[in-house]
Formats: structure tokens, C-alpha cells, sequence
């Protein structure tokens, strides 16, 4: 017996969107409240980059950079 799933039963439909100067703090309560891993940075209607729980992670938690003053722009992946 195959189990499979398909992307799109497991893909958001509608992806949650921040501007490059969103703070990580703004960031992360979005993130939970909206029960996504990652969000997409948008500046004038154009695709600049994604920040996932890695980037998180990896590039601020590890770091321990202060959530309030830094924004996504500093640790998305373009």
C-alpha cells in the first residue's frame, strides 16, 4: 500500500507576506499567529527573499541578536 501526500494538501494557499523592515520580533508573533514556517519579504510588489525557522535559528538565536532591532532583511535568504 502507497501513502503519499500531495504538496498542495500540505502548502499554505495563500503565503504570509512582510516587508524587509519588519522586525524579528513582528516576525515571529506573525509566524505563530498565522501557524507558518516561513515568511516571504516583499518590498513594492517584488519578491526580495524568505526567512524560515532556520534562518531564526541559525542566524539569530545562535547569534543571540536582539529580536526587537533587527529586521528580516539582515537574515533572509534571497
Amino acid at each position: 500500500m502507497k501513502t503519499y501526500m500531495r504538496v498542495m494538501d500540505v502548502m499554505s494557499r495563500k503565503p504570509v507576506v512582510v516587508g524587509p523592515e519588519t522586525t524579528i520580533e513582528n516576525s515571529v508573533k506573525l509566524m505563530l499567529k498565522e501557524g507558518v514556517g516561513s515568511l516571504i519579504v516583499e518590498e513594492n510588489s517584488i519578491l526580495k527573499g524568505i526567512v524560515t525557522e532556520k534562518d531564526l535559528v541559525s542566524k539569530v538565536i545562535l547569534k543571540q541578536l536582539d529580536i526587537k532591532k533587527i529586521s528580516v532583511s539582515k537574515i533572509m535568504s534571497t
